[in-house]
């Protein structure tokens, strides 16, 4: 018996998109849309991840964790600019300081 396979983030968020515009009034209001928008920046915003992640990897690519290996997931946005090494760029020089 073979197991279903899990359904992505992506798709997670897009039938929780669905399910939102499915109960909506025949004029949705600034409240509804706004739901929705956030959803789609949730669901943009895993798409660029992953498709980055495939391209480029998991190699932190700059800043003072350059060549570390990061997870191919994370449970809150910023996973690009975790792996480019720009996340929290204003820690970075301290980082430099407390580790010199």
């Amino acid at each position: 018996m073979s197991e279903r396979p899990r359904p992505t983030a992506r798709q997670l968020i897009a039938d929780k998109i669905r399910g939102q515009v499915a109960t909506w009034p025949s004029l949705p209001s600034p409240a509804n849309l706004t739901s929705v928008l956030r959803l789609a920046a949730m669901w943009r915003s895993q798409a660029l991840a992953q498709t980055y992640v495939a391209r480029q990897g998991t190699t932190i690519h700059g800043g003072p964790f350059a060549g570390m290996t990061y997870v191919d997931t994370a449970t809150e946005g910023a996973l690009i600019a975790r792996l480019l090494g720009v996340y929290e760029s204003e820690l970075h020089p301290h980082l430099a300081a407390f580790s010199a």
